[in-house]
Order: C-alpha cells, then sequence, then structure tokens
C-alpha cells in the first residue's frame, strides 16, 4: 500500500505525463522542482516592485535603490533555502520548494486585489490559494485565513467603498480554499483509519 504524506498539488502535476507515458516514472521530481524555482523567480521581483510601487507611489529609482533590490531579489531566489533543496531534488524538499513560491504568489495577490480588486486578480488569488493549501497544509491554512480576512476587511468598504461586493468574491475563494484543503485532510485521515488495525 502507498499513503500520501503531503497534500497531493506536486503529484497533480504530474498527471499530464503520467496519463501519457511511464517513462518517466520516479524521475519527474527534478523538473518539478525546477518549474517551481521558475514560479518563484517570476513572483518575487512582482511582489517587489508591487510593494515599491505601493510605498512610493511610482517615485523614480535610483542606483542605490535598483541595487538594493537587485541584491534583494538576487538573495530571495537564490541565497535561501532553495540552494540546499536544489542538491537533493527528492519529493520532500519538492513540497517545500513548491509552498514558498506559492504563498509568495499569494502575498503578491493578496496586494493586487487591495490595490484593484478586480475579478481575475480576486480569482488568481484564489488559485494561488488553493494551489498553497493544496501543496503545504500549514501554509496553506495562513493563506487561507489571510485571504478571508482580506475579503471581510473590503467588505467593510473602507478602502474602496464601490467595490464592497468584490470582498464577498474574496471570502468565497479563500473558504472555498480552506473547505477543500479540509476535505483532503479528512479524506486521507478516513483512508489511513480503514486500512490500519
Amino acid at each position: 500500500r502507498e499513503y500520501m504524506y503531503f497534500a497531493p498539488f506536486p503529484a497533480l502535476l504530474r498527471l499530464p505525463v503520467l496519463m501519457t507515458t511511464s517513462e518517466y516514472d520516479g524521475r519527474l521530481t527534478l523538473l518539478s522542482m525546477a518549474l517551481a524555482f521558475v514560479l518563484m523567480a517570476v513572483m518575487t521581483p512582482k511582489l517587489v516592485w508591487l510593494v515599491r510601487d505601493l510605498m512610493t507611489e511610482q517615485a523614480p529609482l535610483g542606483r542605490f535603490e535598483a541595487a538594493a533590490w537587485a541584491l534583494f531579489i538576487a538573495l530571495a531566489t537564490g541565497g535561501t533555502v532553495w540552494t540546499f533543496n536544489a542538491s537533493l531534488p527528492w519529493v520532500y524538499h519538492e513540497v517545500y520548494a513548491w509552498a514558498v513560491p506559492l504563498v509568495v504568489g499569494s502575498m503578491y495577490w493578496m496586494l493586487r486585489v487591495l490595490k484593484n480588486p478586480e475579478p481575475p486578480a480576486v480569482l488568481w488569488l484564489g488559485a494561488f490559494a488553493l494551489a498553497t493549501i493544496l501543496t503545504r497544509t500549514t501554509g496553506g491554512w495562513a493563506v487561507c485565513l489571510a485571504t478571508i480576512g482580506l475579503g471581510l476587511w473590503l467588505v467593510r468598504g473602507r478602502l474602496h467603498p464601490d467595490r464592497r461586493a468584490t470582498g464577498w468574491g474574496v471570502v468565497a475563494v479563500g473558504a472555498l480554499s480552506l473547505l477543500v484543503g479540509i476535505a483532503g485532510v479528512f479524506a486521507v485521515q478516513d483512508r489511513v483509519q480503514r486500512v490500519l488495525p
């Protein structure tokens, strides 16, 4: 028998390949981790520049600030646990390789929703929240609860009084992602209890 230790998102990414061939069975972890790194390399600069724009209202970028941001992005993408993860490609590291960029991406979309609560941004936030809770339960709970809190804050109407209804959409995507994560945990627990004596 086989049991699932982590949530299934990295495994779901393999399904298109596994449905067409068995040639790559057990050999997709490195490719999956490389894709996770690409996501991290995309979402980290996007988050950095969005935070900068929100804080400085698009002030001109000086050389010192550009160098500081470049150093930060280089360290965030290559000078953290990523280096260790890349040295040992296996499924335990793969989960963390995906969890980190998904949380970073979720933070980016939360700020995008705060800046301009348009339906596409809400849907992207929901997709990242769902992928996060289906990758690493603890990080997923944090993202989903933060998304629900963000939605409730938008419902209050202090930031965007004309977009209060969008806040309920944000609450819905956070709650739905959380419920999917909870259902997955209970499904696995139920299966394990039926199999084990």
